[in-house]
């Protein structure tokens, strides 16, 4: 497991960040602001840990690869982001050029194939549309929307795929009223 200690360090960086740029760390915790008295708790928190918990080492290179991979993939998530907006604009042709840079960049993450799939659903790319739909269910499993945008748009080349995404994605939140339609 993690060491506890990296806890109650982070909350003394954040506390630190916060005295040097304070709306940083308010954008980042607005609903549960950083304080000394937060920082006490979590002391007191670990002071109840078993000692071989409390003895643990702070290790960081795990966080350090982990961060590596969010680093490196923010520009597409960054694209991404731009593709939602022109999506909003009802400006599906640049959406969808920012979903293919953004998928280009970042292939692994089903859901950016899943966006990819509904801009290029709008601008009247079927097939493509379903292949990435596909490529986003399968890369998320585990995400609705991936599942629930597979499911329409894999109904008219591969009713059998796209019935077993509709399956999974009510299966992944029950009730869902736009799976309903996909049903019968």
């Amino acid at each position: 497991g993690y060491s506890p200690q990296g806890m109650i360090e982070t909350q003394r960086v954040l506390l630190a960040l916060q005295k040097t740029q304070p709306g940083v760390v308010q954008r980042l915790f607005a609903s549960h602001p950083m304080s000394a008295e937060r920082l006490a708790t979590a002391e007191a928190r670990v002071r109840q840990l078993p000692g071989d918990v409390r003895a643990r080492p702070l290790e960081v290179q795990p966080y350090n690869r982990a961060m590596a991979t969010v680093i490196a993939e923010r520009p597409g998530w960054d694209l991404a982001q731009e593709g939602i907006e022109f999506l909003g604009k009802d400006k599906p042709k640049e959406a969808e050029a920012r979903f293919a840079e953004a998928v280009r960049m970042t292939s692994s993450e089903g859901v950016l194939h899943t966006l990819h799939a509904v801009a290029l659903a709008a601008v009247k790319d079927k097939g493509l549309a379903a292949r990435e739909a596909s490529e986003g269910a399968r890369l998320s499993p585990e995400v609705y929307m991936s599942r629930l945008v597979a499911g329409e748009l894999l109904i008219e080349t591969e009713p059998p795929r796209a019935l077993e995404n509709r399956d999974e994605a009510e299966t992944l939140l029950p009730g869902g009223a736009p799976c309903a339609p996909l049903a019968g």
